[in-house]
This record gives structure tokens, C-alpha cells and sequence, in this order.
């Protein structure tokens, strides 16, 4: 079976790679530092923090039914 990642490992990912630290990465999306450290140390998200934070990095998420 197909490993599928779940919406908060995707954002949690996306973070990684942009290259941004924690901080700036906070601040670029409006949240603070430590709501994004939650996150980046395995915290799931609601998914309106999920959406915040991906339009911040200009992330667009489309689901597909199976």
C-alpha cells in the first residue's frame, strides 16, 4: 500500500523546504513562533491553519476523491 502523507506532513514538509526559518516562517504567515514549532515538531494542524499556512507559501492543495 501507498504511503500517503496527511495534510499536516505535507505543510510540515513544504516548511522544511522553503528554507525559512522557524521564525521568519512565522512571521510570513502571521502565526507565532511557537504555534509553527508545534507543528514542526509532529503537533497535528486544524485545517485552517493548514490553508493559512500554505496560501502564505503560495501553496495550492487540491483534493481528489479516490
Amino acid at each position: 500500500m501507498k504511503h500517503k502523507d496527511t495534510l499536516t506532513e505535507m505543510v510540515r514538509n513544504a516548511v522544511i523546504k522553503s528554507g525559512m526559518s522557524q521564525y521568519e516562517f512565522a512571521q510570513q504567515c502571521g502565526f507565532s513562533n511557537r504555534v509553527v514549532g508545534r507543528l514542526l515538531h509532529g503537533t497535528d494542524i486544524r485545517l485552517s491553519t493548514a490553508d493559512r499556512m500554505l496560501k502564505a507559501m503560495k501553496i495550492k492543495v487540491i483534493f481528489v476523491q479516490e
